[in-house]
């Protein structure tokens, strides 16, 4: 039965891992998709300010700085809509919920895998069956992304020995985890910039 618990034990503390990692990721997903709405409402003010420059340089037409105005708009307003959709918010709690219910079983099991408790196969069946009814009440499972960042984080575990060539998995895993979290949003915020400065 040692071996069968060991099991069940990586089983719940992986998932438990991935649904911490997952709900980490919405809430940054959140907060930069959020973040780069408000930047981009200032950047409208900013262009809509330019006509006031004086002298000011020739493609800052009334037609150019109405097209980027309207630009930005859209670009908001296909954000907003994004985030009202896919509630990232609430999603990244229930993924949260989900791992601080499972660390209940990753307890439980700590005391038999210690030797702190005797086991017995009706303990271990309920832990078991607590694990499904929990994973199946949560509604949502973490993405592969989610399970490869948290074992990225434990790389040299030796439950991970398996893995071939740490240092390109770890490269491969925090850009990919970090593109989607934060990444993307910050190249969209620093693009007008960059824009900007290479037209003046």
């Amino acid at each position: 039965m040692e071996d069968e618990i060991k099991l069940l034990n990586k089983k719940i503390k992986e998932t438990k891992g991935s649904r911490f990692v997952a709900a980490k990721r919405l809430e940054d997903i959140d907060t930069w998709s959020s973040l780069t709405i408000n930047i981009f409402s200032v950047y409208i003010i900013v262009v809509n300010l330019l006509v006031l420059i004086e002298p000011r340089p020739a493609f800052l037409t009334g037609n150019f700085i109405t097209f980027i105005t309207v630009s930005f708009s859209i670009l908001i307003l296909v954000l907003s809509n994004i985030i009202n959709a896919r509630n990232y918010k609430s999603k990244s709690t229930e993924y949260h919920n989900c791992g601080t219910q499972l660390s209940v079983l990753s307890d439980k099991l700590y005391f038999y895998i210690n030797g702190l408790t005797t086991p017995n196969i009706y303990d271990i069946k309920n832990i078991s069956k607590d694990y499904n009814v929990i994973i199946q009440k949560s509604n949502l499972n973490h993405k592969s992304i989610d399970f490869d960042y948290y074992r990225m984080k434990r790389i040299n575990d030796e439950e991970y020995n398996y893995i071939k060539n740490k240092n390109w998995f770890i490269f491969k895993v925090w850009i990919e985890f970090n593109y989607v979290s934060k990444i993307k949003y910050i190249l969209i915020i620093a693009l007008p910039l960059i824009s900007t400065l290479i037209l003046f």
